[in-house]
């Protein structure tokens, strides 16, 4: 992870590292660990909507301005495929949609590393001023 940038805490949880961080775009990278995987051998649902969680967060955040900050309004998850516990290293991509004043729209998924996709996600984020809650 860059020094310069604060741990996020579900970075831990999913046990995601930072690859990637630019305006509007980060890469997060992992492998699954046991303690993720279901008794049907795949990865767990909590895993994939923490993973994507982080990636959508941190792709907002990228957009915010000194004294800014942003609340969640609405975000969904969909998964379209199982992953198997032997996998390998999954990436979570996030990467801004659109921007204005007040809300800012995002989206991310979760990819192997020859690109198949896995999971998605869609938020759509409130931004404020700090100083005004």
């Amino acid at each position: 992870m860059p020094a310069d940038l604060p741990f996020h805490s579900l970075s831990e949880v999913t046990d995601m590292r930072l690859l990637e961080v630019n305006v509007g775009h980060v890469v997060f990278d992992g492998v699954p660990l046991p303690d993720h995987i279901c008794s049907q051998s795949t990865a767990q649902l909590y895993r994939f909507a923490a993973s994507l969680d982080l990636a959508l967060g941190c792709a907002v955040q990228t957009t915010l301005q000194a004294g800014q900050s942003y609340s969640t309004a609405e975000i969904s998850f969909s998964i379209v495929r199982p992953v198997p516990y032997e996998i390998g290293t999954l990436r979570a991509v996030g990467v801004l949609l659109d921007e204005n004043r007040e809300f800012v729209r995002a989206e991310a998924y979760i990819e192997d590393e020859a690109g198949k996709r896995y999971a998605y996600a869609t938020t759509t984020s409130v931004v404020f001023d700090i100083q005004k809650i």
